[in-house]
Parts: structure tokens; sequence; C-alpha cells
């Protein structure tokens, strides 16, 4: 039969809500800079398809290269991120209520962070969209198309999850559970 464990302690919980933020920072500063990659790309493809338009000589040697990296770099990204949902259980799971007030300073710090990383991710998936639809090149066009696709995988898994776990813990840590709390001197 399954008995549940101890409570971890408070400083304990803070290091797991110090873990979380850790790795969202993490993942965050990794979708900021696909993003980056993908401007840079979105901006050259503007240029390209301009000069097609125009029927004039233009033509960026590098982009395909360019683009299979960010392709390489959105694919090692998508393995990578399938420890958060794992991650976000585990805090859920292990969190409860402290009275101790910077508990609550790391769960807000957590929240904000994942806030955040969905914002980022929903720029990145922007991003890639329209870098999908200003490619002229067909070959290119598919490549595009396949990372719009695994980005948009990922943005429809992340999209809200974290923020309702961040959110409950902080629910969890903020609230005192029944019997916990003093209730003071009978009225």
């Amino acid at each position: 039969m399954y008995r549940r464990q101890e409570r971890i302690s408070g400083m304990e919980q803070e290091r797991l809500l110090n873990l979380g933020e850790e790795r969202f920072t993490e993942f965050t500063d990794k979708v900021q800079g696909m993003t980056a990659r993908a401007e840079d790309l979105l901006f050259r493809a503007q240029r390209w398809a301009n000069a097609v338009k125009n029927k004039t000589a233009y033509k960026d040697n590098l982009f395909a290269d360019d683009l299979q990296i960010l392709r390489r770099h959105v694919r090692s990204f998508i393995q990578d991120s399938t420890s958060l949902a794992g991650l976000m259980e585990w805090i859920d799971r292990e969190c409860h209520f402290d009275p101790d007030t910077r508990a609550l300073d790391k769960a807000r710090s957590l929240l904000k962070m994942v806030s955040q990383f969905e914002k980022d991710l929903a720029n990145l998936n922007e991003q890639l969209r329209h870098l999908h639809h200003l490619v002229p090149e067909t070959d290119l066009k598919v490549e595009a198309w396949y990372m719009v696709q695994d980005v948009e995988v990922l943005y429809d898994k992340a999209k809200g999850y974290p923020f309702l776990i961040s959110s409950r813990v902080m629910l969890k840590i903020s609230t005192p559970e029944n019997g916990t709390q003093d209730s003071g001197p009978p009225a």
C-alpha cells in the first residue's frame, strides 16, 4: 500500500522552488536566443523575398545553413524541455504551506519566470510562422514549416500548464491547511 512520505522541510522547499526558477530561466534564455536567430532569418528572408519580387539579383548563400542550425536548436530544445512537466509536477506535489515569506517570494518568482517562458515561446512561434511565410525557396519553406510544426506542438503543450501549476503552488504555500494555524483565543 502506498504511504505518503514525510513532507520536505522549508529549506528543501526553497531549494526545489529555486531549481524550478533556474530551469525556467535557462529555458527562457534558450527561447530568447532562438527567437533572436529567427528574427535575423526573418529579416534576411524579407530582403530576399523583396529581391525576388523586384527581380533583382540577391541570394543569401548562408540562409539555408542558418535555417538548419536553428532547426537543430529547436529540436534539441524540444528534447530538453520534456523534463519541465515532470519538474512542475514534482514542485506541485512537494510544496506545502510555509509561514516563512521567503517560500512565497520564491513561488512568486517562479510564477514570473513561467509567465515569461510562455510569452517568449509564443513570440518564437509567431516569428517562425512569419519566417515560413516569407522564405522564397520551396525546399527552405518546407524546412521552416517543419520547424513551425515542432514549436507549435511544444507551445500547445506548454500553454497554460506551467502557469496553472505554479499558481497552484503559490496558493499551497500561502494558504494554511486545516489544523496548521492557531485559531487564537476563543471568542
